[in-house]
């Protein structure tokens, strides 16, 4: 994050058959700042959020892998774990893929389900505030800025949402009820 190793403890919740991870940055290994990241969800603070969005989706994707995990199916949630669809992406350019192939692998496997069809149910951050946090991703998937933030471009094209890139990146989107459309 911004050039710094933030590190993530995973912790397994089994319910019956289905096994939960969640992760923790609460570790030794941190720093205080980067031991609160987990701390709280859905704080007002842009910079903690987009921060937890990476520990959630980047952070998630590298400790399924790190657990021997390799879902053939990746299901997104509303836009928290957006990033996984980054990650992912990055990951196939680094075994030789273009980034054009691994967005659409990617998004072969992508399932994206809403619902909170309003305003406040996106996320949604500057576009600058994305680069500074993507750049090291842009040069990893050799691909522009420009490329980059129309990924979630919406509407103004001054910020981006990452409702947006979960419907680029998703062949296959639901909502939870009939009314979500």
């Amino acid at each position: 994050i911004r050039g710094r190793t933030v590190w993530a403890k995973t912790w397994r919740l089994t319910a019956g058959h289905i096994d939960i991870y969640l992760l923790d940055t609460d570790l030794q290994e941190n720093s205080e700042e980067d031991r609160r990241i987990t701390e709280q969800l859905y704080c007002s603070d842009l910079d903690i959020r987009l921060q937890q969005e990476m520990i959630l989706g980047i952070g998630g994707v590298k400790a399924l892998y790190a657990m021997g995990l390799s879902p053939t199916i990746w299901h997104i949630n509303e836009g928290l774990p957006a990033l996984q669809i980054l990650e992912r992406c990055r990951r196939h350019v680094a075994e030789g893929m273009d980034f054009s192939c691994a967005f659409e692998l990617v998004a072969c496997s992508t399932v994206f389900t809403t619902h909170t069809p309003v305003p406040a149910g996106h996320e949604i951050f500057d576009n600058q505030m994305m680069l500074d946090y993507f750049h090291p991703f842009l040069e990893e998937m050799g691909i522009s800025p420009e490329q980059f933030l129309s990924l979630g471009a919406s509407s103004g094209g001054q910020e981006f949402n990452f409702t947006t890139l979960c419907i680029r990146a998703s062949r296959f989107h639901n909502g939870v009820s009939r009314i979500h459309r």
